[in-house]
């Protein structure tokens, strides 16, 4: 053999001359860190439910002093009317706290060897106002988990798709729910839940979809049933499909009495 393999093949012989050539031929791989992402709601959401707030607050603050005065006077022709805007205007207010409250402590930054997850404390889908910070390493991850959590009876019944992360201590972290129809492209928890598998090196576990009191989970309450009836896949179709139809149904009912109100409105002024 002459030339390139007269010169190569003696020195394919030894092993360990084999081994230092095939390492030199071998192009070095640099071991790639782990990238850090961040995910958090957006500037805008934040001054929008802000802003929100601030303009709302003067009316809600206004409407205890006013329900008092009337009661204390004895004045009960507007009471009534004026106790019912009170109730839905607490649920209101309710709502853009706690929506304002997730938009500002909500965060989850991916590092090299741990993950910083600022997330509700509670495990049912309303957030609350309890949040909690954890500083998770990968290496203490024993599992990831997502579920489905059906809620509602048979008009409007609502599927919702949780995460949580279960560690090595036995300790429980839930991330947060999203819904399949609507996901929150700021706090995609699925996705969040996927990359904490991924630098754990682990595969996600579908624990499949059950139903839940309402009264129990979305209040955060524990129940006798902490994981609920199971529901077969098949059905969840049949479920969503109802859900759409009753939410497109009570749309166009408010829309048609919005409609219907400007009507009576414009018959009013002409007669």
């Amino acid at each position: 053999m002459t030339g390139i393999g007269a010169a190569v093949e003696p020195s394919l012989q030894d092993p360990a001359i084999a081994a230092a050539e095939l390492k030199k031929l071998m192009p070095r791989v640099a071991k790639r860190k782990p990238e850090r992402v961040v995910y958090e709601v957006g500037r805008a959401r934040r001054w929008v439910f802000t802003g929100l707030f601030l303009l709302l607050l003067p009316f809600f603050a206004s409407l205890g002093p006013m329900l008092f005065y009337r009661m204390s006077h004895g004045d009960w022709s507007g009471t009534v009317g004026l106790s019912l805007i009170a109730v839905c205007f607490f649920a209101i207010m309710f709502f853009v706290v706690t929506e304002l409250l997730f938009s500002i402590r909500t965060k989850v930054v991916f590092k090299d060897a741990a993950v910083k997850l600022t997330v509700p404390a509670g495990k049912g889908p309303t957030p609350f106002f309890k949040y909690a910070t954890h500083n998770l390493r990968y290496q203490d991850v024993d599992s990831v988990e997502t579920y489905r959590e059906l809620y509602g009876g048979a008009l409007a019944p609502i599927i919702l798709k949780g995460s949580r992360v279960l560690k090595k201590d036995g300790t429980e972290i839930p991330l947060g729910f999203v819904s399949e129809a609507n996901v929150d492209p700021s706090l995609p928890f699925p996705e969040i839940a996927g990359m904490i598998a991924d630098r754990a090196n682990l595969e996600m576990k579908d624990c499949g979809c059950r139903r839940h009191r309402f009264r129990h989970r979305v209040l955060g309450l524990k129940s006798g049933d902490e994981m609920g009836t199971p529901i077969e896949d098949f059905n969840l179709d049949r479920l969503n499909r109802r859900h759409y139809v009753a939410i497109t149904t009570l749309i166009a009912g408010v829309a048609a009495l919005v409609a219907l109100g400007i009507f009576l409105d414009i018959i009013n002024s002409i007669g």
